[in-house]
């Protein structure tokens, strides 16, 4: 399996337009005879995923461009057909000496049955969440991580909602024909981490966060809405301590020099009975420094960020505050957190088992667990970013900026993956011989989920 990307392809004077006619340019270039050294093919791969930013989008709709793209990465090694998946996403991996995306392709080169199982089955009907929902694609990372990635919308780009396409090219006569070419909604993909047990744990979480209040028993909550907190012994409306510390962080942005970064509120929710024993409320961060405005620093933002990471992966869920605060008598400082999990619609057997965990209260933020709430470190993009390489997958800090610094590109090799603006709908198991997996939904910005592969 190869891993490879090339995020930084554009030329300078990307604002008066611009043409690719050469994929080779496209995948990347390097000096002298490295980028022919990656793109050999010696284990005879005969499929590939090419991740696309939406710069890209009218050159994988060209077949031509296409024909040239799978000339290129089968190396002409002689395999009777080639399978290509191409999609648009809203951005690839950034370089791990960037912050910023920039446009380019990201590419996984393997053999068609382990890389895209049932890649030409019809797919299963999948029921959308809303009319315009976007395809996705769900990565099947070793045997315990599995990410499912929405890709970008293109209706203004091709005149369709989302891009995901699927193209079988025949060889064999030694030049190549296209034979068959559809469009999907979904599809599977296998990475293979290495031929080596090794374990799953890898697999790094990266969520920049600042705290801005205390990890609180949650006294009152019914599914995603929590009703009620503990502070000092007593039992208060949800949102009564958040609202105060939102708008302490307002009053500090507003006199502060420079604003960066975006703003949102997450919650953090950890069950009751945590695996981590060690565990209190006391050993939450501390929100002091974010409550006085003070900028965050690097060490700030390391130390949170493992500790979110470590409280993922012993059973803490990240949710993101979609409203709340306000109104009166029972639904007085309410708070609404995501409750979606899934990209795509549950079955009705899955929609029951869900409405069933809701009942018994051991859905969302059950009472008896703590919650603690947190929104993105005032401070520079450099700050907060983690420069992460191998398999890569997250959400963009700022979707809409770009690095200023724009270079006529390079290949990087053993990188491979696209942050997703909507967030990332993650599933893993806490013990690999176990059958079930927990559901949850990455949306913080600047997230990363990566594996470093060797």
């Amino acid at each position: 399996m190869a891993l490879l990307s090339a995020p930084r392809f554009i030329p300078r004077n990307l604002a008066s337009g611009y043409s690719i006619d050469k994929p080779r340019e496209v995948i990347g270039k390097m000096r002298g005879d490295a980028l022919d050294a990656v793109l050999e093919n010696p284990k005879r791969h005969n499929a590939a995923v090419v991740l696309a930013s939406p710069d890209y989008a009218k050159h994988l709709d060209d077949p031509d461009f296409n024909s040239q793209l799978v000339n290129l990465l089968s190396a002409s090694a002689n395999t009777k057909d080639f399978h290509l998946l191409c999609a648009i996403v809203d951005t690839v991996a950034p370089s791990y000496d960037q912050f910023y995306p920039e446009p380019g392709i990201s590419v996984l080169r393997g053999e068609l049955d382990s890389l895209l199982p049932q890649l030409w089955q019809l797919d299963a009907p999948v029921q959308k969440v809303e009319r315009d929902s976007v395809a996705a694609l769900t990565f099947k990372v070793g045997q315990s991580f599995i990410q499912t990635l929405p890709l970008a919308q293109t209706t203004f780009l091709n005149n369709k909602a989302s891009t995901l396409s699927i193209s079988r090219y025949d060889s064999s006569r030694g030049s190549l024909k296209l034979q068959q070419k559809t469009e999907k909604q979904w599809q599977q993909v296998h990475i293979q981490v290495g031929p080596f047990n090794r374990s799953d744990s890898y697999f790094e979480l990266w969520a920049p966060l600042s705290p801005v209040t205390r990890a609180r028993k949650i006294t009152a909550s019914f599914g995603n809405i929590v009703r009620g907190i503990e502070v000092d012994g007593k039992s208060i409306p949800a949102s009564t301590e958040l609202e105060a510390a939102v708008n302490s962080i307002f009053e500090h942005r507003r006199t502060a020099t420079s604003t960066t970064g975006p703003m949102g509120v997450w919650a953090l929710v950890t069950p009751e009975y945590s695996p981590l024993s060690a565990w209190t409320a006391d050993n939450a961060p501390d929100p002091s420094a974010m409550l006085e405005g003070n900028a965050a620093t690097r060490d700030d933002v390391d130390s949170c960020a493992r500790y979110l990471e470590r409280q993922y992966y012993a059973g803490s869920r990240f949710y993101q505050v979609l409203s709340g605060g306000g109104g009166w008598g029972p639904k007085k400082g309410l708070l609404s957190l995501d409750p979606r999990e899934n990209h795509f619609a549950l079955s009705e057997e899955e929609e029951m088992k869900k409405f069933v965990r809701t009942m018994s209260n051991s859905s969302f933020a059950p009472p008896g667990a703590h919650i603690q709430f947190f929104v993105p470190p005032m401070g520079s993009v450099e700050t907060v970013i983690e420069n992460a390489k191998g398999i890569v997958f997250g959400v963009p800090w700022n979707p809409e900026a770009t690095s200023a610094f724009l270079e006529e590109g390079y290949l990087i090799r053993d990188h491979f993956g696209a942050l997703s603006a909507q967030g990332i709908y993650s599933s893993f198991r806490q013990h690999p011989g176990t059958s079930s997996y927990y559901d949850s939904k990455l949306s913080v910005p600047g997230s990363r989920l990566y594996y470093v592969h060797d």
